[in-house]
């Protein structure tokens, strides 16, 4: 099997420009045929984002988004703690980074993400925060920058 199939995890600073077209070409594909036409975001696997990497992928026709506060649920913690970690970071317009397993093991128990998941929606509603999707995001800041330059 190839390194480069959809259901692999490199991190992309250390592959060469073919490597990272065909990885991201095959995850593409992958996306189509499970979810049909879907957004052009990109999170960097890792957060590995180096020039030439962010380079290609801008030149594919993606956009680059990162996170600002993540639960390190791929360590395998307990949903409590997911949820802590994450709470412990939220100020607000923050993009939470969680996973749906492991990054070396695709048959990884997501159940503690799940739960955690729910936690985090019940404390940021009572918190009188708002979920939005990172293009919702992206479009509402750049109206506030427009609405601040007029």
């Amino acid at each position: 099997m190839p390194w480069w199939t959809p259901d692999t995890h490199p991190n992309l600073i250390f592959c060469t420009p073919r490597q990272i077209r065909a990885q991201i070409e095959a995850c593409r594909r992958v996306l189509l045929d499970a979810v049909g036409e879907h957004s052009n975001l990109f999170r960097p696997p890792h957060g590995g984002r180096l020039p030439n990497v962010l380079r290609l992928v801008r030149r594919l026709g993606m956009l680059p988004v990162m996170w600002s506060v993540t639960g390190y649920d791929w360590r395998g913690y307990s949903a409590a703690e997911v949820e802590r970690r994450v709470t412990s970071g939220l100020r607000g317009g923050d993009v939470v980074l969680l996973h749906d397993g492991g990054h070396l093991d695709g048959r990884s128990d997501r159940a503690a993400t799940v739960v955690a998941t729910g936690g985090l929606i019940r404390r940021g509603l009572d918190r009188g925060y708002e979920f939005v999707t990172v293009p919702q995001m992206m479009a509402a800041t750049s109206e506030s920058e427009l609405n601040q330059t007029c």
